[in-house]
């Protein structure tokens, strides 16, 4: 089977299929577990993890694939996903920060003393010329449009973002 059918396989079941099947359930996918037993254990899931993420760094072909390589690899995809969310909106609210909002449109009017003026102000008539019925081929833009700059989140200050620094 090629990877593009594995690929169409994993997202088929994980949008088409039903809520019980994925088990996205969050009330029955939460275990009570014993803080002695994490702490006993620490070193040794610290290094199975390394060694799996090592694993997947490398590209390392594995055979015999349990649930637990499973587990974990589903488990790193959605924590990078949310990372990736995270320092997405981190650049926005750095952008956003940055702009100048202060500024007031063109049409703010700050004198609204007699608001009959604004809303009944004067026309004035004007005769119709031959000008008004030709059409003008040319679009005359005052100002460029802007576009989004395109965020790299592959950033460095991104890459530590939450990890405690190991004190010596």
């Amino acid at each position: 089977m090629s990877s593009s059918q594995n690929y169409i396989d994993k997202l088929t079941i994980e949008y088409l299929s039903s809520s019980s099947y994925c088990h996205n359930d969050i009330s029955a996918s939460s275990v009570d577990i014993d803080p002695d037993h994490i702490v006993f254990y620490k070193k040794r899931l610290y290094a199975a993890i390394k060694q799996h993420i090592n694993g997947l760094i490398k590209k390392l072909p594995t055979t015999n694939k349990d649930t637990h390589d499973c587990i974990l690899t589903a488990y790193i995809e959605k924590k990078i996903k949310a990372f990736r969310i995270d320092d997405f909106a981190d650049l926005q609210n750095t952008d956003l920060s940055n702009s100048n909002i202060d500024e007031l449109p063109s049409n703010y009017v700050d004198d609204i003393d007699d608001p009959n003026k604004l809303l009944y102000n004067d026309t004035k008539q004007t005769t119709s010329t031959l000008d008004d019925f030709v059409i003008i081929k040319t679009v005359k833009t005052a100002n460029a449009p802007i576009y989004p700059k395109e965020k790299n989140i592959m950033n460095k200050n991104f890459r530590y973002k939450g990890v405690k620094k190991k004190e010596n």
